[in-house]
């Protein structure tokens, strides 16, 4: 593999994080617009939560994060 195939590589990998990293912000976000209790929140709860368990499992993040309020939270 050369050197520049390497570098695109890295730099798909890189994107890809960082995709993953906004989604669950874009979803933790949308639950502060939410009433707590009511189906719009559940769904958009279950919805962020997902998001975080694909950053846990896909990055090995499983020391690196917590549970509040029903929401796992990423530390940062």
């Amino acid at each position: 593999q050369t050197l520049t195939d390497r570098y695109a590589e890295l730099q798909n990998q890189a994107q890809a994080f960082k995709d993953s990293v906004s989604s669950y912000d874009t979803a933790v976000e949308a639950l502060k617009t939410l009433e707590q209790g009511t189906e719009e929140y559940s769904t958009a709860l279950t919805k962020a939560n997902d998001e975080a368990k694909k950053l846990i499992e896909t990055y090995g993040l499983f020391d690196k994060y917590t549970m509040k309020d029903g929401l796992i939270k990423i530390d940062e």
